[in-house]
């Protein structure tokens, strides 16, 4: 009986939905995170009709007809099945057969090929001002359109998941990055079906389609093929091959790396001149010519999504000589050298003046001569890291053009969000400083500066350049200002573009993108696509821009809120706020405090850098903005706004949750782990047990790992000796050396580590005195460890090993400990971009060592990890 009434509630609801979807009662927020239900009284239907005639009859347009003149339309979209239309009679010859095959491509449509750079400021490219080499790219925006008033969201998930799908990131569970999913509908990391990707809608219509580089919108639950929540993967979501990273950023030497639903090993390693740029490009070229090869016909949609160039800046050295000397005369000199020529390329409106210096960066002449000498570095890495991704988009183009599809060929290139500060102040050689909330040793930063960009670094430019690199415009990504939402768009497409190398001032927003396509081949949005009930587009299409420069702009309202900066955009009118500091962070009096926030108010098409706030003197206009923030907030999913760090996030999580596994077991052979999916070691005492079945004394390798040059721990075996690392953010490296051989045969590998507590206390006092103690922590001042009474107070000890994370590290054979040592120092939060695992050290490597994988030649029986929750 239960079953019988859920099954009648579920019909039930399912009708309500389509009576509310078809008189348009039911607003869009209530539909992003639905259950969707199959309509089960109309059979699937795979093939449609896709006879369309061009527009003169002929099968050519006549001059500037952008859209193809056929009527394709389509309620239901359902690729995964067709229809069968033959007859069947007792006998072959009385029976009709009707062979199955691929959807018959639209005549005339088009090669898309959509091209991101990640972080790339709106003066990134050389065509809008900036005075980094972007060659070919520039030739792309001089031989196409330049849009110089376009939008996206200032942080790249949910700008990647408004361009996919043509919606708000809000409605459909991306407003951040998935890696801090807060439990609520906005930010679910995962998009649900009812936001269709646009390679899904194209499918039906004979398109192939390809997602290459960085994805970064998979929950992180489901980022390891082992689960197979493939449903969140690119192939999941229409791609039919996807050949990348995952996450929001991957070592440019050693990446994380799948191929469809595969982890793989990159093709090369650095010293043999492998960068991952390069190997985005081979592969593009590859799957088109694999197309051309096998179906030549058909049209493709390329998303090619470069990590370049968001940290880690990682250069090859050619690129990095390249720019020497180029950025000494500062960031201050910089901002205004990009401005005149902005105002020279027409790039920017004439009057445009600087916004206001950002009182949170020093200024340049300010700077010592060694600072000076550091940012420049920083800045001529960044800068050759440009280059290098430009060139790739070049070698691509360069073979478009040899199979002469170059001009016939829409090509869109955008960068994601502003430039980012991340790097903070100083910059950093380990990017992941900022999300452990780690101030970047500037002394550190100079000593090892010859290592920036190299694969002993993991730099970030300091924030004075990111701002540089956002001109005209202030603050940069995270925040809702100009310097973090307003970015390139360039549109190449000369076999139909007839102005080219023109400028397009038309105001414009990412969920733009999806309803322009489909304008273009004048297909519409199915109302449903493989069953799921699909929301409606919030985005509107600007293709009559491409040849009318007077077209009216299309997007007339638009809303911004990422961890409480918040902005809303109406008719050349902005209202905007930031909540957070220049680093992200929020001070603590403003904690979750958003009605304490200033609000500014500019009229953008006379104040095109933001340089004027009018709230002063037209409250009233202020108050109607602020207002109409608050009504679009309601409509697509904006609430609640969410300011907690990522670190509180996780925790928040994790209680949720029951603070996750306190015990695992893993084996060799094992795909590596994600660090959500990994043990969690941060802040805590654990245990790790590798049970070995050595075949011989001189097996070798890594038995368990996580993370990589930029931070992490590695436990192996090498010369027939057990030793283990704990990489500190590449600053300081701690070696136990065991000295001790492993004996053949099985047995038992264990590292203990005790977080502050009495063992680590009694350690210290039976091995060393206080003041050698404290020499491997200079960062601690002694006179915070005295009591009253002068005389070192243990409970200040205590409290001080676990704010610096302190812990003894032991090592066990057979459970006999042959070594144990103090680790001063261990990361608070997160190892960041590389995995956990074993049997090997996939990526870049914990320990300087050994080269990876440096794979366990011989049995591993199975690891256990056992997490202790709790301080003793």
């Amino acid at each position: 009986m239960n079953k019988i009434l859920r099954g009648i509630k579920a019909c039930a609801l399912y009708f309500l939905i389509a009576i509310f979807m078809a008189s348009s009662i039911l607003p869009a927020p209530a539909l992003a995170n639905l259950q969707l239900l199959p309509d089960t009284d109309k059979p699937l239907k795979g093939q449609i009709d896709l006879t369309c005639e061009t527009a003169d009859g002929d099968g050519q347009n006549p001059l500037g007809q952008i859209g193809l003149n056929c009527e394709v339309s389509k309620k239901t979209i359902q690729y995964t099945d067709q229809p069968w239309n033959g007859t069947i009679d007792k006998t072959i010859a009385d029976s009709t057969p009707d062979y199955f095959e691929a959807p018959e491509p639209l005549e005339g449509a088009p090669n898309i090929l959509t091209i991101v750079i990640d972080d790339a400021g709106f003066a990134g490219f050389g065509s809008y001002g900036g005075r980094i080499a972007t060659p070919h790219i520039d030739h792309l925006a001089y031989n196409g359109l330049r849009y110089n008033n376009f939008h996206v969201f200032p942080v790249c998930s949910p700008t990647r998941a408004a361009l996919l799908t043509g919606r708000n990131p809000h409605t459909v569970g991306m407003a951040g990055i998935p890696e801090v999913s807060n439990g609520y509908p906005n930010k679910s990391g995962s998009i649900p079906s009812s936001a269709a990707m646009l390679p899904a809608v194209l499918k039906p219509y004979g398109y192939t389609t390809f997602a290459l580089g960085k994805w970064h919108m998979t929950p992180t639950w489901a980022m390891t093929p082992a689960t197979g929540h493939f449903d969140q993967w690119p192939t999941g979501k229409g791609f039919d091959h996807f050949y990348g990273f995952l996450g929001g950023e991957t070592n440019q030497y050693y990446p994380e790396l799948y191929r469809d639903t595969t982890r793989v090993q990159a093709p090369g390693f650095p010293e043999e001149g492998y960068h991952l740029s390069e190997d985005l490009v081979d592969n593009a070229i590859n799957y088109i010519k694999d197309l051309d090869s096998t179906d030549p016909d058909r049209p493709y949609f390329m998303y090619l999504s470069f990590g370049a160039v968001h940290a880690p800046h990682h250069t090859p050295e050619f690129y990095r000589d390249m720019y020497k000397y180029h950025f000494d005369e500062g960031y201050d000199v910089e901002r205004e050298t990009i401005l005149a020529e902005q105002q020279d390329l027409g790039i920017v409106p004439e009057g445009t003046v600087l916004s206001p210096r950002n009182a949170e960066n020093p200024e340049w002449d300010s700077l010592e001569p060694d600072q000076k000498e550091l940012f420049s570095t920083f800045m001529e890495n960044y800068a050759g890291f440009m280059t290098h991704v430009d060139a790739q988009i070049g070698r691509l183009m360069d073979y478009l053009d040899s199979m002469g599809q170059l001009d016939d060929t829409l090509i869109m290139v955008i960068s994601d969000n502003g430039a980012s500060a991340e790097g903070s102040e100083n910059g950093t050689l380990n990017e992941m400083t900022y999300f452990n909330g780690i101030t970047p040793d500037l002394e550190y930063n100079i000593a090892h500066e010859d290592d920036i960009g190299t694969t002993r670094s993991e730099p970030h430019i300091p924030w004075g350049w990111s701002l540089a690199y956002d001109t005209p415009f202030q603050w940069a990504k995270r925040f809702t200002h100009e310097g973090g939402i307003h970015t390139p768009f360039i549109v190449h497409w000369p076999a139909k573009i007839q102005n080219k190398g023109a400028i397009r001032t038309q105001w414009q927003y990412v969920t733009d993108i999806v309803p322009t396509v489909l304008d273009l081949l004048n297909i519409e949005m199915p109302e449903t696509v493989n069953e799921a009930l699909q929301q409606p587009l919030h985005g509107n299409s600007f293709l009559e821009s491409f040849n009318h420069s007077d077209a009216p702009s299309t997007h007339t309202v638009q809303y911004w809120e990422n961890k409480g900066n918040r902005a809303v955009y109406q008719d050349g009118w902005k209202a905007v706020t930031e909540h957070t500091q220049l680093i992200g962070t929020v001070e603590p009096d403003k904690k979750g405090d958003f009605d304490a926030d200033t609000w500014e108010l500019y009229y953008l098409p006379d104040d095109f850098s933001e340089a004027n706030d009018l709230a002063s003197e037209n409250p009233e206009k202020l108050q109607d903005m602020q207002n109409l923030f608050d009504e679009q907030a309601q409509l697509y999913n904006v609430y609640p706004l969410d300011d907690r760090e990522s670190y509180e996030l996780i925790a928040a999580k994790n209680e949720a949750l029951g603070e996750g596994a306190s015990e695992f077991t893993f084996y060799q052979g094992m795909s590596p782990l994600h660090q959500d999916l990994a043990p969690n070691t941060f802040d805590n005492s654990y245990t790790i047990d590798v049970y070995l079945d050595r075949d011989n004394a001189d097996s070798e390798g890594v038995l368990v790992a996580q993370g990589g040059t930029g931070g992490g721990y590695t436990l192996y075996i090498k010369d027939n000796k057990l030793m283990y690392e704990y990489n500190y953010l590449g600053f300081d490296r701690y070696t136990i050396d065991t000295n001790a051989t492993v004996p053949v045969g099985k047995s038992q590998i264990t590292y203990k580590f005790s977080k502050f507590t009495q063992v680590v206390l009694d350690h210290i006092q039976e091995h060393m005195t206080l003041d050698q103690f404290l020499s491997m922590i200079p960062d601690i001042n002694t006179g915070e460890l005295l009591g009253e009474n002068g005389d070192v107070d243990p409970d200040l000890v205590k409290m001080m090993l676990k704010r610096v994370g302190a812990g003894l590290g032991q090592v066990f054979i057979d459970n006999k400990l042959v070594a144990e040592q103090i680790i001063p120092k261990t990361v608070p939060t997160s190892f960041g971009i590389e995995f956990f695992d074993v049997g090997q050290d996939s990526q870049s490597p914990v320990s300087l060592t050994y080269k990876p994988p440096f794979t366990f030649n011989d049995f591993i029986d199975k690891v256990t990890v056992k997490i202790g929750l709790t301080d003793e």
